[in-house]
């Protein structure tokens, strides 16, 4: 039998997809402008030990919990895309509302995620 060596994931791409489906689930409704993209950082997340994968939940849902209930509500009404970019080696996953409250995760190259609130529908 031929063993076929295991390709190994990235921890950003995998933590990003954590980021990704966890904050979509705050929004009414998502959509990613990327499903290339999508399914990309999809492939590395089932790649990603189990163990890994649920400390990096936990972390986001931290994150999320820090935002407040307000906020999260008021989330929970706005549609959202979902567009992926890279600046200075941090993964940024940007859900954009179209002016309203809207958020952004970054996620550093170790799996860490920072989850950071946009309140834009007072400017």
């Amino acid at each position: 039998m031929i063993k076929v060596p295991k390709k190994p994931y990235d921890c950003q791409r995998a933590a990003g997809y954590i980021a990704y489906m966890m904050g979509a689930s705050c929004f009414h409704s998502c959509t990613c402008k990327s499903f290339s993209q999508e399914q990309s950082f999809l492939l590395h997340y089932r790649e990603m030990p189990e163990p890994k994968a649920l400390r990096i939940e936990d972390q986001v849902l931290d994150e999320l919990a820090q935002l407040g209930t307000g906020f999260l509500r008021r989330l929970s009404d706005l549609s959202c895309e979902v567009q992926f970019s890279v600046e200075n080696g941090i993964l940024v996953v940007q859900f954009d509302t179209g002016g309203f409250e809207s958020l952004s995760a970054e996620v550093n190259t170790n799996g860490s995620v920072r989850v950071v609130a946009h309140n834009t529908s007072l400017i």
